[in-house]
């Protein structure tokens, strides 16, 4: 497999070959022989994957939930604990009344949808963060540090680590948390003027309202304010999202993995609009 996440550390060769077996990866120059052994690639072909598996089953069950003839096939099929399937109501629901649950259950989906959204934003920038500090740990300075230049390592965190392995382990969680602990919006913008990135759009926008959306949903209850576009436009961001970090990535010189192809083809995409 050819990869152009990153350059030849010995002669800037654009264009590595990779191996990849499990969760490992394996950079080899073809122009100068150089190797790197990488344990912890940005999977951006596996998010986009997971990305688009949590459109499936929207198409799925939307266009179930909203079919004229959804309440002559769910009546006879319906089962659970709810006041619906156990007939505890003292009177027999119509069919006005059955959609009537039907449109709520529908709403109710589409607004965990945007929560699902959120939530594998939050994961995406967290393993984009983990992955940058495992091999470039010098940039977990300016998220363990008081002055954002040094950080600490406190004398009993040495003691306790079983290795010098474990101990890296635990100050990149630690820094991986704190950098994608910030609202998404900023963690956008901080990365696209530090990687001089170019956005046509109003994404960073985009993802601030979609958070709010999020906010509104667990916080306050508010279901009734989303719709299936709603939730479109927000994987559309979080697609988008994705892309940031994949050119985020190639600015920083991290090593990826884009198994699907998704960053030229978001790349075309973007180009054509």
């Amino acid at each position: 497999m050819r990869n152009s996440s990153i350059k030849c550390r010995e002669c800037s060769y654009e264009t590595i070959d990779l191996t990849v077996e499990d969760e490992q990866a394996f950079y080899l120059c073809e122009n100068c022989g150089w190797g790197k052994e990488v344990y912890h690639p940005f999977r951006i072909g596996v998010w986009s994957v997971k990305i688009q598996q949590a459109l499936a089953p929207i198409d799925v069950l939307h266009s179930l939930l909203t079919s004229k003839d959804i309440v002559t096939f769910l009546r006879p099929r319906l089962k659970g604990a709810s006041y619906l399937s156990t007939s505890t109501l003292g009177f027999e629901m119509g069919d006005e009344y059955f959609r009537g649950e039907v449109e709520i259950a529908n709403k109710v989906y589409l607004s965990q949808m945007i929560v699902l959204a959120l939530t594998y934003a939050e994961l995406i920038v967290k393993n984009f963060h983990r992955c940058l500090f495992f091999e470039q740990p010098k940039r977990m300075n300016y998220f363990l540090s008081t002055d954002e230049k040094k950080a600490k390592v406190y004398l009993n965190e040495i003691l306790d680590a079983p290795s010098k392995e474990d101990l890296l382990s635990g100050l990149v969680e630690r820094a991986a948390n704190k950098a994608s602990g910030r609202k998404i919006d900023e963690i956008v913008s901080a990365l696209v003027k530090d990687c001089k990135l170019t956005l046509k759009d109003s994404i960073i926008q985009d993802l601030k309202l979609l958070n709010e959306k999020r906010n509104n949903i667990v916080h306050e209850g508010k279901v009734d304010e989303i719709n299936i576009e709603q939730v479109l436009s927000g994987y559309g961001q979080l697609m988008h999202l994705l892309y940031i970090l994949g050119e985020a990535a190639i600015h920083y010189n991290l090593p990826f993995i884009d198994e699907v192809g998704f960053l030229s083809d978001f790349r075309e995409q973007l180009q054509s609009q």
